[in-house]
C-alpha cells in the first residue's frame, strides 16, 4: 500500500481525529468547529479521504492566534491530516534522525538529554562548553531545504506534493496574505517533526566535530576539553549559514563547567576537587541511568528514595577520597550508598554526612523530606489488632508466603514453605516488610479476587519528576476504583479498595466458597466496561487462568518494596483504615450472587422476547431483518441488554442504535424508540427529533470500535462478501431486507466525486477571493508609496537643479515627467 493510502485511510483518519478532539477546537478561516466538524463526521472523513487519494487536496489558510501572534490556528479538518500524516512519519523518519537531537521525540527527553551531558562530561574529561540557541529557528527553516530532505527520506510522490502544499501554504501578515520560502508553521503539528528533519546534516556534523554536542530544538551545548577557538566558532556559524540559521547572540554563552552552566532546567557542573562538593554532587545530582529507580516514580516519597539511591560507585568515591571521615560512620554511608536498610533511617544518615561535610542547606533539606515521609506513613507502629485481623482474612488457609525484597533494582519474592503465624506476621510488619500471598489454588480455583489498578509505566517514564501529574492520575485511578465498587454494589457484591504503597489500587472481592477465575471474570468483567478508564491507567484481573502463570500480589498493611509505605484498606474518601473493625466486618460474596449476574444479563434477551409475546398486536414491528441484526451484532445485542437491565444509556450507546437500527426502515425506527423507551430519561419527541436528522450513511465498525474498544475484543464479523460496503452492522439486516436497509456504500463514485468536487472549487473560489483583495490593497499601498518617492524626488532635483543622478546601482536620469534608471553592468 502506497504511504498516501495509508495516511488517507480511514482508520488512520479515525486515529487522527481522536487526537484533534481530545483538543481544545478553536475555527479556523473556514468557521467550522470540532463540533461542528463531527456532526457529518463519517462524510468529512470520506471526503478528506477521497481529497487525499486523488490530489484534490489544498489547506486553508492557517489563521493568526488573538492571544500570540506567533502561533497560527489550523482548520479541523487540515489539523487533522496533519495528526494523520504525523501518524504515518514518525515511523519512518524518527529512526533516521541523529542521536544528538533530543527534543520532539517519543523515547527521548530533558532527561536522556541531560543524562548524555552528564555522562560525556564526565567520562569524557571535558571542562569547557559553548551553548547558545538559534534566531527565530522556526521562521528560518528553509522551504527548498527542507522539501529536498523530505524528497529523500519518503518515496510516495504523492507524500511529497501534500507535504509541499502544507509547508509553502500561504500566511496572513498585517492583514496582507502573502506567500513565503522559509518558515514552519507555530501551531501545525508537523512542525516538531519536521524541524529535525531540517536539522539532519547539521546535527551530524556538529555531533561529529565535536567530543559533545547536544540540541534540543534550537538549544545547544557543545562541551570540549579546552576552551572553544575561533575556528572552531567559525565551523558552527558556517553550518548554520549553509541552512540560513544564525546563533542568538543574546543567548551565547562559553566558558568552564567547573562554575557551572544552566542548560535545560538543570546546572552542569565537572566533578571537582572539594570532597564535600564531590559528595554533594555524588548523591544530590545523580544521572538518570545512576538512578535505577527512575521508572518507579510516584510520589514525593519515592523521588526522595530515588533521588538518594546510589550504586556501588557512589561508596567507592567516599571511600578513595581523601578527606578525613572519622567524625562520620562509614557504616552510615554504605547504607545510603547501597540504598540498604529503611527509608527513614536512610535519610537521617544522609542528614549526618551533610551536616558533617558543611553541606547545612542540603541537610536542612533532606529533614523537610524526613518529615514528608513520616507524615505519610499509614501507621507508625504495627497494630495488633489490624495484625490479627488482616491474619485471619488471608493467611487462615494459606501453606506458604512469599517475602518481597528490592536489591541492585530489581524486586524479588522468596516463598517461605510454611505456614504464616501471627507473630511472624506481626515482626514482618513492624519491620516495614514485604508480604505476598498467590491467589490461586492447586486445583485452578481461588476465593479472592482482584483489580490491580495501576498508573501505566511508560506514563511514569514520561513524566518523571512531575510528582503533580502523577498524583493527578493516582486520584483518577481511586475514582475508577470507586466507580468499579460501586457498580458490584448495585449487583450486591462487597468490594474493598486498599491503596497499594505505590503507583495504584488493589480492588479486592472476597468469596466464600473457591471459584474458577474463567466463570468469575467472565460473569463480572461485563459490569466495568461502561465505566470511563482514564488514559494512563491499566487494569489487571487477578488471579489468571492458571496456577503456573501467577503473579503474586501483596496482602495489606504490608509495606511497598520500594517505597516503603505502608499498603492499607481506604474509605470512599480515600483515608487509610486504621480500625481492626473494619477488616473483620469484609463480607464475603456468596456464589449465587456473582451467578446472579449472569442472570440479570440473560434477562437482557428474555424482556424482548416477552415483550412480544406479550403484546402479539407488535410482533409484525419487529422482522427477521431487525432481530438478524440484534442476533448476529454482539455489540448492539450489548448496548440493547443494557437498556433492559440499567434502563440507562450513555449518549454513545444511543448514537450506536440510532445509527444501526434508525437505517432500517420506518420499522427501524420503531425499535430504535422501542429500546431507548426502556431508559428512565426517555422522551419520545427528541428521539424522534434524532431520527428526522439521521445522516445518509450508517455507523461504520470502524467508529464503532473506536468508541467501543473495550467491547470489540470479541468482534468476529466476517463482510468479506460485501466487498463494495464499508464493514457495518447493518449489513446482517441488508442480507434479510436489501430495500428498506440503507447501504453502507463505501464507493458511490458519482454523488462522491461531484459532493467533493464542488467543495474544492468552493473552497478555492473563497481563497482566490481573499488573495484577491490582499493583493489588490498591497497594489494600492505600494502605488501610494511609489507617488510620495516621486514626489520628493521631483522636489530634490529641482532644489539642485539636475536632472540625472549618480547612484550605486546606476544613473536615474528624470525625462519629462518620466524616471528612468540606466544600470550598471559587471563586468
Amino acid at each position: 500500500m502506497a504511504l498516501i493510502d495509508k495516511i488517507a485511510s480511514i482508520s488512520n483518519l479515525l486515529e487522527a481525529w481522536e487526537k484533534v478532539s481530545g483538543k481544545k477546537s478553536y475555527a479556523g478561516y473556514d468557521g467550522i468547529t470540532g463540533s461542528g466538524f463531527s456532526k457529518n463526521l463519517q462524510f468529512n472523513l470520506e471526503t478528506l479521504s477521497y481529497e487525499l487519494t486523488h490530489n484534490l487536496y489544498q489547506p486553508y489558510c492557517p489563521k493568526p492566534s488573538r492571544k500570540d501572534k506567533r502561533i497560527s490556528m489550523l482548520t479541523i479538518r487540515d489539523r487533522l491530516v496533519c495528526y494523520a500524516i504525523l501518524n504515518e512519519l514518525e515511523g519512518i523518519l524518527s529512526p533516521n534522525l541523529s542521536r544528538h537531537s533530543y527534543a520532539y521525540q517519543k523515547e527521548k527527553s530533558t532527561f536522556s538529554a541531560l543524562d548524555r551531558a552528564k555522562n560525556s562530561i564526565f567520562n569524557l574529561s571535558l571542562t569547557h562548553y559553548f551553548k547558545s540557541d538559534f534566531t527565530h529557528f522556526f521562521d528560518s527553516i528553509d522551504h527548498f531545504q527542507l522539501l529536498a530532505q523530505i524528497d529523500s527520506h519518503i518515496k510516495c510522490l504523492s507524500t511529497q506534493e501534500l507535504l509541499k502544499k502544507i509547508i509553502q501554504i500561504n500566511v496572513v501578515a498585517d492583514g496582507q496574505l502573502i506567500s513565503k520560502t522559509q518558515g514552519l508553521i507555530w501551531g501545525n503539528p508537523l512542525s516538531p517533526l519536521l524541524s529535525n528533519l531540517y536539522m539532519i546534516n547539521v546535527d551530524q556534523n556538529l555531533g561529529d566535530y565535536f567530543p559533545l554536542y547536544i540540541r534540543y530544538s534550537d538549544d545547544i551545548l557543545i562541551g570540549l576539553g579546552k576552551p572553544i577557538t575561533p575556528s572552531e566558532l567559525n565551523f558552527i556559524n558556517d553550518q548554520l549559514k549553509s541552512m540560513k540559521l544564525s546563533l542568538n547572540k543574546k543567548k551565547t554563552a562559553m566558558g568552564s563547567f567547573a562554575d557551572g552552566v544552566p542548560y535545560l532546567g538543570s546546572d552542569l557542573k565537572t566533578r571537582v576537587e572539594d570532597d564535600r562538593k564531590r559528595l554533594a554532587s555524588l548523591y544530590i545530582n545523580p544521572s538518570i541511568e545512576d538512578k535505577d529507580l527512575s521508572k518507579y516514580l510516584n510520589s514525593e516519597v519515592d523521588y526522595i528514595l530515588v533521588t538518594f539511591y546510589k550504586q556501588h560507585h557512589g561508596l567507592e568515591a567516599i571511600m578513595d577520597s581523601d578527606f578525613e571521615w572519622d567524625g562520620i560512620d562509614l557504616e552510615k554511608m554504605k547504607s545510603v550508598a547501597t540504598g540498604e536498610g529503611p527509608l527513614i533511617k536512610k535519610l537521617g544518615y544522609m542528614s549526618d554526612i551533610f551536616v558533617y561535610s558543611g553541606r547545612y542547606d542540603f541537610a536542612e533539606e533532606v529533614n523537610k523530606f524526613i518529615k514528608l515521609v513520616e507524615n505519610m506513613k499509614g501507621l507508625s507502629e504495627p497494630d495488633i489488632e489490624i495484625c490479627q485481623s488482616i491474619h485471619k482474612l488471608f493467611f487462615q488457609e494459606q501453606k506458604n508466603y512469599f517475602l518481597g525484597t528490592y536489591t541492585n533494582g530489581q524486586r524479588e519474592y522468596k516463598i517461605v514453605n510454611k505456614v504464616m503465624h501471627f507473630e511472624d506476621l506481626r515482626l514482618l510488619i513492624s519491620k516495614q516488610g514485604s508480604v505476598a500471598i498467590r491467589l490461586l489454588k492447586t486445583t485452578n480455583d481461588s476465593s479472592i479476587f482482584v483489580l490491580d489498578i495501576d498508573i501505566e509505566k511508560k506514563v511514569l517514564l514520561e513524566f518523571d519528576g512531575y510528582e503533580k501529574v502523577i498524583e493527578g492520575l493516582l486520584r483518577q485511578a481511586l475514582t475508577y476504583a470507586l466507580s468499579i465498587q460501586a457498580i458490584l454494589k448495585s449487583y450486591n457484591i462487597s468490594a474493598y479498595i486498599e491503596f497499594s504503597g505505590y503507583k495504584g489500587y488493589h480492588v479486592w472481592i472476597f468469596l466464600t466458597k473457591e471459584m474458577s477465575p474463567t466463570l468469575f471474570w467472565e460473569h463480572i468483567r461485563p459490569l466495568f466496561l461502561n465505566i470511563y478508564k482514564p488514559k494512563g491507567v491499566q487494569v489487571e484481573y487477578l488471579p489468571k487462568m492458571l496456577y503456573e502463570d501467577q503473579e503474586l500480589i501483596k496482602v495489606p498493611y504490608s509495606y511497598h518494596e520500594v517505597t516503603k509505605l505502608q499498603a492499607t484498606f481506604i474509605t470512599s474518601e480515600g483515608i487509610s483504615v486504621t480500625d481492626h473493625l473494619f477488616i473483620d466486618e469484609i463480607c464475603r460474596n456468596d456464589i449465587e450472587t456473582i451467578n446472579g449476574v449472569e442472570l440479570s444479563f440473560e434477562k437482557s434477551i428474555i424482556p424482548i422476547e416477552e415483550y412480544l409475546v406479550e403484546n402479539p398486536c407488535q410482533l409484525s414491528d419487529f422482522p427477521d431483518y431487525i432481530t438478524e441484526l440484534f442476533n448476529q451484532c454482539k455489540l448492539m445485542k450489548r448496548i440493547v441488554d443494557k437498556a433492559f437491565i440499567h434502563n440507562y444509556l450513555n449518549h454513545f450507546e444511543r448514537n450506536a442504535i440510532l445509527y444501526t437500527f434508525g437505517h432500517c426502515g420506518q420499522i427501524g425506527k420503531r425499535f430504535v424508540h422501542f429500546v431507548i423507551s426502556q431508559c428512565l430519561n426517555y422522551n419520545s419527541t427528541i428521539t424522534e427529533n434524532y431520527l428526522q436528522k439521521l445522516q445518509s450513511f450508517p455507523v461504520s465498525c470502524a467508529k464503532l470500535k473506536l468508541r467501543f474498544s473495550d467491547l470489540y475484543g470479541e468482534c468476529s464479523c466476517d463482510f468479506s462478501s460485501y466487498p463494495l460496503f464499508y464493514p457495518s452492522p447493518v449489513i446482517f439486516a441488508f442480507r434479510k431486507n436489501n430495500i428498506v436497509v440503507t447501504k453502507p456504500d463505501y464507493i458511490q463514485h458519482d454523488i462522491q466525486v461531484q459532493q467533493t468536487i464542488a467543495l474544492y472549487e468552493t473552497s478555492q473560489i473563497s481563497e482566490l477571493a481573499d488573495q484577491l483583495v490582499a493583493l489588490t490593497k498591497s497594489k494600492n499601498k505600494i502605488e501610494k508609496e511609489i507617488r510620495i518617492c516621486v514626489v520628493k524626488l521631483e522636489d530634490l532635483f529641482e532644489k539642485n537643479n539636475i536632472n540625472e543622478y549618480e547612484t550605486d546601482i546606476g544613473k536615474l536620469i528624470r525625462v519629462e515627467n518620466e524616471w528612468l534608471f540606466k544600470l550598471k553592468l559587471n563586468s
